[in-house]
């Protein structure tokens, strides 16, 4: 779960090859004026770039991407006018600061990056609907105030990431979130994020649950996912927690259509006990059953891109959704029911004296496989949730800068 990033790509995935085509816009592409990708006019026609309010510093030099920085970093507030820029194919990274907010738009789409896309120190999110890039990316999102410690427990009840859903689209993806709520992070849906529909250029995804975290839902598409899921951060304030994880897509055709190895890690600690029986005491994981009932969740029932079952009926290898219980030891977290569907894996605990355990969700049990390796936890890029110091020296040394409304985008050398 290590990785090692390079001077272009937080994962040394990419080495691009110079120059990169796809990185400037098809219109503002030389001097005097270079844009990204993007809708920068009102109208097209007169290319009136009505949308775009500039200031430009031109820089030679192998250009590999853009970094968005707004003009109130660290109080971004990317709304609908964000929507404006599209990405481009180099390294598109948006750091918003600590207490930036991303909401209020449906149109998010950074659907042409085909390299990486990164949004760093990302605060608050609700009534969102945003799409990332076409490779390997990077996401985080509320760990602005927890970069020395970003594993610890919440110290209030609230939920920055709500009714809000991240689409990361194909490759091997990378997301750290705290605080989430009624909200859902895709992995791997196909055709733009449909939940009947599984995108099969996904890769192996890695996705870390920290903080408080409530009724969410986890897609993990194709590929050899892994959700960590910090159970013992919440300072739980709903009645019960209630996510359901899916290891392929959530509805139709895209149920029970992975043919890989899928594994939910539960960080809680490594001593505690798994059963089958009875009611859930402290310190123990309780094997509820599998379901074969399918039944839907009747608010998302419509929306394409969200809806899914809660149980999802039988495949045709008679598998079904497993139904999990967990209560912390000190008997301040009780999860409720929660769903796993098309998950081979789970891991309890991390370190020394994890145990992996495999799913039998055609009968309803965990058995213990002393022969499958526990994983590590993920390594947290930090370097990407440092705060920026923008001075004239560094915008004429290093990068190109330019304003867009209330934002800011700079040229990455």
């Amino acid at each position: 779960m290590i990785v090692t990033p390079n001077n272009y790509s937080w994962d040394g995935s990419v080495n691009p090859t110079f120059p990169l085509s796809g990185l400037y816009d098809d219109y503002y592409n030389s001097d005097p004026l270079v844009l990204p990708p993007g809708n920068w006019d009102w109208n097209e026609t007169n290319h009136d770039t009505a949308n775009l309010i500039l200031f430009l510093i031109l820089k030679n030099g192998n250009q590999f991407g853009w970094r968005f920085i707004g003009n109130d970093y660290p109080s971004t507030d990317w709304e609908a006018r964000g929507d404006f820029w599209q990405g481009s194919s180099g390294l598109n990274w948006a750091n918003l600061g600590t207490n930036s907010a991303l909401h209020s738009t449906g149109g998010g789409n950074l659907g042409n990056v085909r390299f990486k896309w990164s949004s760093s120190c990302l605060k608050n999110s609700w009534s969102l609907d945003f799409r990332t890039g076409d490779s390997n990316d990077l996401v985080l999102i509320g760990y602005c105030d927890h970069l020395s410690n970003p594993n610890a427990k919440s110290t209030s009840t609230d939920f920055h990431f709500q009714t809000a859903t991240i689409h990361t689209k194909s490759g091997a993806d990378r997301v750290y979130v705290r605080d989430i709520s009624r909200a859902a992070i895709d992995l791997g849906n196909g055709a733009n994020g449909r939940t009947d529909t599984v995108d099969a250029t996904d890769g192996d995804d890695v996705i870390a649950i920290h903080g408080n975290s409530h009724d969410f839902r986890i897609f993990g598409g194709a590929g050899n996912d892994v959700v960590f899921w910090y159970i013992d951060e919440n300072l739980q304030s709903t009645a019960y927690l209630g996510p359901n994880f899916f290891g392929t897509g959530s509805w139709g055709s895209a149920l029970w259509r992975d043919s890989d190895t899928d594994r939910l890690v539960l960080v809680i600690p490594t001593s505690t006990e798994v059963i089958e029986a009875g009611s859930t005491p402290a310190g123990k994981l309780r094997v509820v059953g599998v379901d074969s009932s399918y039944v839907v969740d009747t608010p998302t029932e419509d929306d394409v891109y969200a809806r899914y079952c809660i149980t999802c009926g039988v495949s045709s290898t008679s598998r079904k959704t497993l139904i999990l219980e967990y209560r912390d030891i000190s008997d301040q977290i009780l999860t409720g029911y929660f769903y796993v569907t098309d998950f081979e894996e789970i891991q309890v605990g991390v370190g020394q004296g994890a145990k992996v355990y495999e799913i039998d969700d055609v009968n309803g049990h965990l058995n213990y496989n002393s022969n499958l390796q526990p994983l590590e936890e993920p390594n947290f890029p930090s370097q990407y949730c440092q705060p920026i110091i923008v001075s004239n020296s560094n915008i004429l040394e290093n990068q190109i800068y330019f304003f867009v409304f209330g934002f800011l985008l700079l040229f990455l050398l």
